[in-house]
């Protein structure tokens, strides 16, 4: 075997050992790191959201078609179900710390389903009791509130109905009056259209009233628990994924270190 040979070799069997050395020492480094971190659990839940139902029939297009709109868009509905008020009380309704568990929502593609994730890393009944506990703490949050707007929606088209009729009557009455006095027939006829007009505009709001009175008697159910809470799993830290990524930068590494000691020896070799 010749001196070439045997550097050749030699130096393949030293740039090896600087490999796995580094190697193993990330690895090492890496199982600690993954040893001292605390694990996180997380659970969750899908739940069917109303985002809109049908309005009543108000010709002039009250206020109070969207107070009584089935719900609001979903990214909305998203946005209240993470509020810091609905955190808090679905924390307390759960009896979990608020500062020992997070939540996060998220529409699934474009359609009324979101899934909630809470994730601890204190225990993972924390994450459970709260996954199941949200639902419920929403519904009763935004029922109680479209309740009330129910309400006034009924008030407000009572109200707008009795105005509706007091006009009518008092549009008869003129046209009564002008019938006894002998006023040209043309304008007792645009008298007649005119009733005409606010008749129906009577019918409109009676009916319009009429399906806000059956809408307060019926239960609004606007969110449906379609994938209930589970026991929560551990998602980190991850032994398998942590350990071939400490492996792969011990590797790329190592070819570092070897490619530095390859070059300070020919530059040694030059001088």
């Amino acid at each position: 075997m010749n001196s070439n040979s045997y550097r050749r070799k030699t130096t393949t069997h030293r740039a090896l050992g600087t490999v796995l050395r580094t190697t193993l020492a990330v690895l090492l480094v890496g199982s600690a790191v993954t040893l001292m971190s605390k694990p996180v659990y997380r659970a969750t839940a899908k739940l069917l959201l109303d985002s809109g139902a049908t309005q009543a029939n108000d010709p002039a297009g009250s206020p109070m078609n969207a107070v009584i709109s089935g719900g609001h868009s979903i990214p909305t509905q998203v946005q209240v179900i993470t509020s810091e008020h609905v955190f808090g009380d679905a924390c307390r309704d759960a009896d979990v710390p608020p500062d020992a568990v997070t939540l996060a929502a998220h529409q699934i593609d474009n359609t009324d389903v979101v899934e909630i994730v809470t994730e601890s890393s204190a225990t993972p009944t924390y994450a459970e009791r709260l996954a199941k506990a949200l639902p419920n703490t929403y519904l009763n949050s935004i029922t109680a509130k479209r309740k009330t707007g129910l309400m006034n929606a009924i008030q407000f088209s009572q109200y707008r109905l009795q105005e509706a009729k007091d006009q009518l009557k008092l549009t008869r009455k003129k046209r009564n009056d002008m019938l006894k006095s002998g006023v040209d027939p043309e304008e007792v006829e645009a008298i007649k259209d005119q009733i005409e007009e606010e008749h129906a505009a009577v019918d409109r709001l009676s009916n319009s009233a009429g399906e806000l009175q059956l809408q307060a008697k019926l239960t609004l159910d606007p969110v449906s628990v379609i994938s209930p809470a589970r026991a929560a799993v551990r998602v980190s830290p991850n032994w398998g994924s942590n350990l071939l990524r400490s492996g792969l930068v011990g590797i790329v590494l190592g070819l570092f270190v070897v490619g530095a000691q390859g070059a300070l020896r020919r530059g040694n070799s030059t001088r």
